[in-house]
């Protein structure tokens, strides 16, 4: 492996400095990995190890949802924008709540995929209704458990008194890690 760092010349900093190779270090992949302490080079490019818990503690109530997501190690996070019933017009489609919860749990599915994920990646959603009494929120906790099943990602559910169109009912924002 070679570690090679530009030198530039103080008199013309946009220029290389003299050839100075004697300055530059080389060391081979074996002994970077003796210095990093493991076992061979090729463990050097192995996947990143990462652990996802979901933790719900016996003394909050839990639901449909995790109390506690911890995530260690590596891995990549995806930021999702709030997915709304659009077409991809961008014209607002369904009349209903559950119409709607349903289109954006599906431009939440289509958006996860164009990154290379799926639902079991995401760590944590963020749901805003436009109406939040009793009956509209067990609909939409209905349709949510619908789409994640026994997966349960940590989760918010505001009251947002008006959202980006006056004929949406629900907007639904994401946060997923992928190994």
């Amino acid at each position: 492996m070679v570690f090679e760092f530009p030198i530039l010349s103080p008199r013309r900093p946009f220029e290389r400095a003299p050839d100075l190779r004697a300055l530059f270090v080389r060391d081979t992949d074996a002994d970077v990995a003796a210095i990093l302490g493991v076992a061979s080079p090729s463990s050097l490019f192995k996947e990143p190890c990462m652990n996802v818990e979901f933790i719900n503690p016996p003394t909050l109530s839990t639901g449909g949802f995790s109390q506690v997501v911890s995530i260690s190690g590596g891995g990549r996070t995806l930021y999702i924008s709030g997915q709304v019933a659009y077409d991809p017009k961008g014209n607002v489609i369904g009349n209903t709540l559950e119409e709607q919860s349903e289109l954006c749990f599906e431009n939440l599915r289509l958006a996860l995929a164009a990154a290379g994920a799926e639902f079991k990646h995401i760590v944590k959603i963020t749901v805003f209704l436009r109406d939040m009494s009793t009956a509209r929120v067990k609909a939409f906790r209905a349709i949510r458990a619908k789409h994640f099943g026994d997966h349960k990602p940590a989760a918010t559910i505001v009251g947002a008194p008006a959202l980006v169109d006056d004929a949406l009912q629900v907007e639904i924002e994401a946060v997923a890690v992928l190994p």
